[in-house]
């Protein structure tokens, strides 16, 4: 009997602690600064460009045909991201690389990409050129941080692209 009411009170005082302990820990985790940004489900283009600049970025917007993208550099090479948006309320983006068609290019290595490389997908345009692309949706909400660790994320794939083919390929 006395047993079961030690295991009983310890049952309570774990149910009773659990809240706070879960919350120590999710605090502790957390990336400093993160508590007073506010979770969003959208952006202007000018705050995905100044949250870009912020990061070390540059990002110059172009607004073409009511469409938004932000061009900008990683790893020597230019890069795009799409804004998708209604009217200036973007709701999701796509970074976006490509190269142009040369022989080192082929389906197999863009299969092994797709197969060994997570967030990051590799494609082959009907011209031969080949594509890196990151998607970004801010429908679950996301706050400005997470907007620039998805520059630095898309940033490292850029850069360790060239390896990556070179030791892929042979």
């Amino acid at each position: 009997m006395g047993a079961r009411v030690a295991f009983a009170v310890l049952a309570i005082v774990l149910l009773w602690a659990r809240p706070s302990v879960a919350q120590s820990a999710s605090t502790a985790n957390a990336p400093s600064g993160s508590a007073s940004q506010p979770v969003v489900t959208s952006f202007t283009p000018d705050q995905v460009a100044s949250i870009l600049r912020d990061a070390g970025y540059r990002a110059e917007i172009v607004h073409e045909n009511d469409k938004y993208r932000i061009l900008t550099g990683m790893g020597g090479y230019k890069v795009v991201l799409y804004l998708y948006c209604t009217d200036t309320k973007c709701t999701s983006l796509d970074w976006d690389v490509s190269f142009t068609a040369a022989p080192k290019y082929t389906l197999t290595l863009v299969n092994k990409w797709n197969r060994e490389k997570r967030y990051a997908k590799a494609y082959i345009a009907n011209d031969g050129a080949f594509y890196l692309e990151y998607s970004l949706d801010f429908s679950g909400g996301v706050t400005k941080q997470t907007l620039a660790a998805s520059a630095s994320l898309f940033d490292s794939f850029v850069n360790g692209l060239d390896g990556w083919i070179n030791s892929a390929s042979q």
